[in-house]
């Protein structure tokens, strides 16, 4: 029976539903709520010995449908339905379970038990503040098609709601550090003594300045991977002070995400860089962020200008995220003019990163899509902008990545662009504007070198 569920699951899961109605569309009318609740359980019948308990689940949801407040409750139980019959196929934790206190492992039970589990489901509708507490971790498991329609959907909710913000623990400043990492120890000060940084022992002002903001990493075991993987990059080089600040473990859910105040930190880190150039050379400061880091790297250079007349040299910004940041949300973002050049590096463009051109110079690595080459979830393709950067950092790489300028990837693959290559990464030149597209590979090495001097 074990077996036979599972395949069951899976029928259902590819079935045309999937393809028909589109996940918080279903909202718009009853009747289309009532035929995804139909359809579904007429191939669940598949997965089970007794009809008449089936019907009787059918039943309740059915006027659970009914009886309930449209827009808000339609959408929980479409969610919870889809992610229990998901969750039998990919043994993940189950999400009705999860938000009400008890975890379940679907893929294990038989028939019977799967159905005693999804009748409970009217009992299990979570509130939105429940619904909010989703976290990456369970995120991570979802069809990215129902993950890109309900994430959007969540923030807005969360930054219309009072509540929201108001439940959420905002950090305080002097609970987010800024991290100098060397050779021997890794030197930890609040982003509001930036001074003492500075003044630092083992910081060298002779060296560049690398500061790079983290964001909502694809990671679970190691949410400093972006960090890590170029900070490797930038020791190779041995010309720059490398520091870290560290916003993940902050960040953790939806909820999180919508009410962190990006310009709060953005301004602490700002003040900080307007103190930082009495010690270093303005030219020698490069700023860059990964997904939500991206808009508060934004913010400091808001800040700095404010601060000090000035304008950071560079911003990068690795797929800024889209959540919470798109046309009419309430939180600001990063944008061309917060620093002399923003270049930007879209991998997950219309999925977790935003897929509007925003800075100087905008990649869109193999064009303005979800997913990326050799990536199978949002997640995946959401970390390879930094991925790819990291890539140019070592020395011999810096020409890994050429992009011409485009107005689309079609045009680049016919070669009906400008034949005028540029250096998308570490070696990007200041001077470039537009637009600009480029073919990656699957695997590392991803940089695929000259398209021009190939044809």
């Amino acid at each position: 029976m074990h077996a036979f569920w599972h395949r069951a699951c899976k029928n259902i899961y590819q079935s045309s539903i999937w393809v028909n109605i589109e996940p918080f569309q279903c909202s718009s009318a009853l009747q289309n709520v009532n035929l995804v609740v139909t359809k579904l359980f007429s191939d669940f019948l598949t997965c089970v010995e007794n009809t008449k308990e089936i019907n009787k689940v059918h039943q309740i949801v059915t006027a659970t449908l009914v009886v309930a407040e449209m827009k808000l409750s339609i959408i929980l139980i479409y969610c919870i339905i889809v992610l229990a019959i998901y969750q039998c196929d990919a043994g993940l934790t189950d999400f009705a379970g999860k938000v009400s206190g008890k975890v379940t492992d679907i893929g294990k039970l038989s028939g019977k038990a799967g159905i005693g589990v999804i009748s409970k489901i009217p009992d299990l509708i979570p509130t939105p503040e429940n619904l909010y507490q989703v976290s990456k971790q369970t995120l991570i498991g979802l069809p990215f098609e129902l993950l890109l329609s309900g994430i959007d959907k969540l923030c807005s909710i969360a930054l219309a709601s009072g509540n929201a913000t108001e439940s959420f623990k905002q950090p305080s400043n002097d609970e987010i550090n800024y991290v100098l990492l060397t050779e021997n120890e890794n030197i930890s000060i609040p982003v509001t003594q930036s001074a003492l940084l500075w003044a630092h022992p083992l910081f060298d002002p002779k060296k560049k300045v690398v500061i790079m903001i983290t964001g909502w990493n694809s990671n679970i075991a190691n949410e400093n991977t972006a960090a890590d993987e170029l900070w490797k990059a930038y020791k190779s080089r041995g010309d720059n002070n490398f520091i870290l600040i560290d916003t993940a473990r902050y960040v953790d859910t939806l909820y999180a995400w919508s009410a962190f105040n990006t310009r709060q930190l953005g301004e602490a880190i700002g003040k900080g860089l307007a103190e930082l150039i009495e010690f270093v050379p303005l030219e020698n400061i490069h700023v860059m962020g990964h997904s939500l880091g991206a808009h508060i790297a934004g913010s400091a250079g808001k800040t700095f200008q404010r601060e000090t007349d000035k304008l950071l040299p560079r911003i990068t910004g690795f797929d800024p995220a889209k959540p919470c940041f798109g046309e009419g949300e309430t939180l600001q973002g990063l944008g061309r003019g917060d620093a002399e050049f923003v270049d930007v590096i879209h991998s997950d463009a219309g999925g977790l990163g935003k897929p509007e051109a925003i800075g100087d110079a905008d990649f869109f690595p193999n064009g303005i899509v979800i997913l990326m080459p050799g990536c199978l979830t949002i997640f995946c393709s959401h970390s390879r902008a930094w991925e790819y950067y990291a890539e140019t950092v070592y020395i011999g790489k810096e020409n890994s990545f050429m992009a011409l300028k485009c107005g689309s990837l079609h045009s680049y693959d016919i070669n009906a662009c400008v034949r005028q290559e540029v250096v998308m990464g570490y070696n990007a030149s200041s001077k470039i504007k537009g637009n600009f597209f480029l073919r990656t590979a699957g695997s590392s090495p991803f940089g695929k070198g000259s398209k021009v001097f190939k044809l």
